[in-house]
């Protein structure tokens, strides 16, 4: 294939949430999309029909390859996803012939977030702890959202391997006696197991709040919207919500240094999702960065290590991206 050809190749990426989808359209080399959109998920029934109208777009181009990043399980054979919070499922194979290529990747959001966060620059990141530049070795990538999201970025010489992982519903583990108690609540007669991310989420916060409120015995309102126990708790108007976002912040700050030790991520660790830049100010008073590093003899490395929150809100799609300028390299480098 000759350069001028590669030049003219295009590749489609997409992030499919819940809410929105963004898809995009660019250069199988480099660069920012020549296209982009997002478009509210509920308006169509499938992916398939949302790609091909966004196509039709722009004229309904041939793909060199295309990956989509979706929130929800990816099958081991990469071969389908089953989206959280859509009826859709999105099948590589029934993609392939909708949009007409055999060059197909899947990819767990979480997954793609982390590809995606290699292609930001420095200030795309806030510091809370080292410096934003990545160092050598293994990345650990955490983000708190409607559930909470994990992932570890293996580095083999210049090959970034993006291994996926369904820790957020590892066991939550309490550290004290509010979280105990906290545990107890959680856990209830009904089961034994509480993950991580039934505390270290949106619906975690509202439970913590809960939680809270029935242990004071307080009057106060129950709260079912995370996002204004956040800004409560934020404002400091609201002494429940300061509280339950100060024990939200402890658990997470946590749960990152439990995954920090068991990456051992020298590379650093990474927060992404969509509540940690809505809480920066929390997170920067100290008490995650106290909880992180609590972890006895561990304490001095994890000190050692770069602590940052994701700012850019397109990093799923930067991953998707990356993944569908890969397949289409690898491709060329066939032909």
């Amino acid at each position: 294939m000759s350069p001028e050809a590669r030049g003219d190749s295009l590749v489609l990426a997409a992030d499919v949430g819940g809410t929105k989808t963004a898809i995009c359209l660019a250069s199988a080399l480099a660069g920012e999309p020549s296209r982009s959109e997002r478009v509210p998920s509920a308006t169509y029934g499938d992916f398939e029909t949302l790609a091909r109208d966004f196509l039709a777009g722009s004229g309904s181009p041939p793909l060199a390859a295309l990956a989509v990043a979706a929130a929800g399980p990816l099958a081991d054979d990469g071969s389908r996803i089953d989206v959280t919070h859509l009826p859709w499922r999105i099948e590589a194979e029934r993609l392939a012939r909708a949009l007409g290529t055999p060059r197909v990747a899947l990819l767990n959001d979480v997954a793609a977030s982390a590809l995606g966060m290699l292609e930001l620059p420095a200030d795309a990141f806030a510091r809370l702890q080292g410096d934003t530049h990545r160092r050598r070795g293994t990345l650990a990538v955490l983000g708190a959202g409607t559930g909470l999201g994990v992932a570890i970025v293996a580095f083999d010489g210049e090959r970034v391997r993006v291994l996926p992982s369904e820790g957020g519903h590892a066991s939550f583990a309490a550290r004290d006696a509010r979280e105990i108690a906290l545990l107890r609540h959680l856990a209830g007669a009904a089961t034994s197991h509480v993950p991580v991310e039934a505390v270290v989420s949106g619906p975690g916060l509202v439970r913590i709040h809960e939680f809270l409120r029935a242990r004071a015995g307080s009057a106060a309102t129950p709260r079912s919207d995370a996002a204004a126990i956040a800004d409560a708790g934020l404002r400091g108007d609201d002494p429940l919500c300061v509280e339950a976002l100060e024990l939200f912040v402890t658990c997470y700050g946590s749960e990152a240094g439990n995954l920090a030790l068991r990456a051992r991520s020298q590379g650093g660790v990474w927060l992404g999702g969509g509540i940690a830049p809505k809480i920066l100010p929390a997170l920067r008073r100290g008490a995650f960065v106290e909880a992180f590093c609590a972890k006895g003899s561990q304490r001095e490395w994890l000190r050692s290590l770069t602590l940052a929150v994701c700012l850019a809100d397109d990093a799923p799609l930067r991953g998707a991206l990356r993944e569908a300028r890969r397949l289409a390299a690898r491709t060329e480098e066939l032909l």
